[in-house]
């Protein structure tokens, strides 16, 4: 995995099916490819430095949590975001 900021990188997750992770720095998170080293999606939007990120049991989502005191589902096959908590 390759940084996408200067900022370290503060939480990582694996997929259920072991395919895919998503790393959590700065205020951006990133979901890769595991067997090709790829970035799939950059997610951004939170305000302020990201504390936490999960995959959904099925593993088409993941939550993304942020000292802003949000956290957002996104989408892992489109990156889009799907729903916002405060």
């Amino acid at each position: 995995l390759c940084h996408v900021s200067d900022a370290p990188i503060r939480s990582v997750a694996f997929s259920p099916d072991g395919d895919k992770v998503v790393s959590g720095s700065g205020d951006k998170a990133v979901i890769w490819n595991v067997e090709l080293g790829m970035q799939l999606h950059l997610i951004w939007g939170h305000k302020n430095l990201i504390t936490s990120v999960v995959f959904s049991p099925a593993g088409d989502k993941v939550l993304v949590g942020s000292e802003d005191g949000t956290a957002t589902t996104w989408s892992v096959e489109t990156g889009d975001r799907l729903e916002d908590f405060q």
